[in-house]
């Protein structure tokens, strides 16, 4: 196939994942655009009043399709959801935030990523986004309190880092959240760290967990989690490896 051909070919199928996904007509037809003049940062509208931006070399395609489209991160009952707080680990630019803000009526969201970068993006979609009751917080959760490196490892969404500023214990009591209906991970091999140095009584606020785990990034196994949250009241479920380092795991509590 032609490189004109590739184009075409690529072009349609963006463009269709677009129109699946929501996107208003002007930024289906710009998005390729922008991306061929090399414009400064990627930028996508959807019809329901989220717009999203992001620097140009971060997938911001692939997240529409992985938490708009494929729903990786759904409840099954989002009415189970309502009233009370969503926590997103790992925002990233705040694709699943903005997902979850108007997915889920009457919650709120609380939102942490500790890239500088990726943290103004984030801020921006959401002010652009005119979404309620989020709260953006620059900054990692994991195992300890204190200072941590940020390892880069290609695009900002791909970063990693293994000691942190905030443990989940401190996210809670510094936002009050007494009820989490939602504990959304993407955090590239810190998830471990995070669930298993949480208290019992912070586990047992969550409803349900949706998250990425990773595998060879970090000590720790989808089994080792699986076994951890059944333990703490939560039946658990995991798909096979996606890709080389991970898949989706997912937990309800049980009533």
């Amino acid at each position: 196939m032609s490189g004109l051909g590739r184009r075409a070919g690529n072009y349609l199928r963006s463009s269709g994942m677009l129109a699946r996904a929501g996107a208003t007509l002007p930024s289906i037809l710009l998005f390729p655009v922008r991306r061929r003049l090399r414009h400064p940062r990627n930028q996508i509208a959807l019809r329901n009043g989220a717009s999203l931006v992001s620097p140009p070399d971060e997938p911001l395609l692939g997240l529409i399709q992985e938490i708009w489209l494929d729903q990786c991160y759904a409840d099954e009952s989002p009415d189970s959801t309502s009233g009370g707080v969503v926590v997103d680990i790992g925002a990233h630019v705040g694709v699943f935030t903005a997902w979850a803000a108007t997915q889920y009526k009457g919650c709120r969201v609380v939102a942490l990523e500790p890239s500088s970068r990726m943290c103004a993006a984030l801020r921006e979609n959401v002010a652009a986004s005119r979404l309620r009751d989020v709260t953006v917080v620059q900054a990692a959760c994991g195992a300890r309190a204190g200072e941590a490196t940020l390892y880069a490892r290609g695009a900002e969404g791909m970063n990693s880092l293994h000691r942190k500023d905030m443990t989940l214990d401190e996210v809670f009591h510094r936002f009050a959240i007494e009820r989490c209906a939602l504990l959304k991970l993407d955090c590239e091999g810190a998830e471990y760290d995070i669930l298993f140095n949480a208290a019992d009584v912070t586990l047992g606020r969550v409803e349900r967990i949706a998250m990425e785990y990773h595998v060879g990034l970090a000590p720790g196994s989808p089994e080792g989690l699986r076994d951890f949250l059944d333990v703490r009241g939560f039946s658990v479920r995991y798909s096979p490896l996606a890709d080389e380092e991970g898949g989706y795991l997912h937990a309800v509590r049980r009533r």
